[in-house]
């Protein structure tokens, strides 16, 4: 038996995109893994989430009384986070860290200092590049710290093809592509030919101004001709909420699956302003394969020049819009509705050949228990 700790931003029951991803890959994980998860304040109450039976353990981080900027003081924090992380992995006979690695500078120092002290091995998660997220002034730093990180690592995942090639030329370290991955039991959609559709945005949105607009546009358009009702998940689009637009509360997974089942199309944006292209070009939204898996067609409102794009141009599973023009926005969704069939057959090709939970759980416990 392999006890394994996962160290993640979130904890079992809370956390969207990688929180998503860690779920769907301890469902149903081999008899020889026993998982526990932890976070970096993890109290008493907290200890009773449960997610596919994992015990969660109790963790605090110790932060320093008027710590301002200090970067002293974040140092100091740091050696304290990792010796007591190090008692933590003793006490439960830890074999093996799991890592989500998060995309703060404090995340990735915090980190880094325990990848000099650590005496197991470590497997590392990366979701979204954390180099392009951190400000400007601590890139060199937040660089360094990176890559000390995953030169260290037993094993690393990424999200996609194009980040492990460039991890491969920027950081000299191999890795293995891994996704959220689609259980068979997954909830499907209910497409049936009517006048009233649903589309979803599922998550936030990343996009520039004038983004929302020309989606708000295309929408009331739609609606022109047949009813069609937007389902939002981003609260900060509450004040365009209308007869045509819906915008919920973060729910649980589970609701939200159930409501996976009314979709009939889904809609995802990045930005496309050239200086903020890097991030569609590396990162693949949970969103996307949440679509694919409950074979619900989508639009892409981004750059063709990115993960979702290589997706698309693959297997057809949706229609990208990469400006924001509103008509060309209201086209793609009648392009979906024409040609519905199509285009969820290519869903479930693409779960099929992809993003099916047997082919990658497979890939990803092959690699990491190897290493042993």
């Amino acid at each position: 038996m392999k006890n394994i700790l996962i160290l993640s931003c979130s904890l079992p029951n809370t956390g969207w995109g990688g929180g998503v991803i860690i779920r769907s890959l301890t469902k149903n994980y081999p008899e020889e893994c026993k998982f526990f998860w932890t976070s970096f304040n993890v109290n008493k109450d907290q200890q009773k989430q449960t997610c596919n039976g994992i015990e969660v353990l109790k963790f605090k981080t110790k932060y320093i009384r008027g710590r301002g900027i200090s970067s002293t003081i974040l140092n100091i924090e740091s050696k304290i986070f990792a010796t007591n992380f190090n008692k933590l992995i003793k006490q439960n006979k830890i074999d093996l860290v799991w890592i989500v690695l998060g995309t703060s500078y404090d995340h990735l120092y915090r980190i880094n200092k325990l990848s000099e002290t650590i005496s197991i091995k470590y497997h590392i998660s990366i979701h979204d590049d954390p180099i392009l997220e951190i400000e400007d002034d601590k890139k060199k730093k937040a660089t360094s710290l990176f890559k000390n990180i995953v030169s260290q690592a037993a094993t690393i995942d990424v999200i996609s093809a194009r980040m492990q090639a460039q991890y491969k030329k920027e950081y000299y370290v191999d890795s293995i592509v891994i996704t959220r991955c689609i259980a068979d039991d997954f909830p499907q959609n209910n497409f049936t030919n009517n006048n009233y559709k649903t589309i979803l945005m599922g998550g936030y949105g990343n996009a520039s101004p004038p983004w929302p607009n020309p989606l708000i546009e295309a929408i009331k358009k739609l609606n022109n001709s047949n009813s069609f009702k937007l389902h939002l998940f981003d609260s900060k689009l509450r004040k365009f909420e209308n007869e045509y637009i819906k915008v919920h509360d973060l729910v649980s997974e589970n609701e939200f699956n159930n409501i996976l089942k009314t979709v009939d199309f889904g809609y995802a944006c990045d930005d496309l302003k050239p200086e903020n292209l890097k991030f569609a070009q590396l990162s693949l939204p949970t969103k996307i394969i949440t679509y694919i898996g409950a074979s619900i067609p989508f639009v892409y409102h981004g750059p063709k020049n990115s993960t979702v794009g290589d997706l698309i141009n693959q297997y057809e599973v949706g229609v990208i819009i990469d400006n924001n023009n509103s008509e060309e926005l209201y086209e793609a969704f009648v392009k979906l509705q024409s040609n519905y069939s199509y285009f969820q057959q290519n869903c479930k090709l693409a779960k099929q050949k992809l993003f099916s939970q047997k082919i990658v759980q497979k890939h990803f416990y092959d690699t990491i228990l190897n290493k042993f």
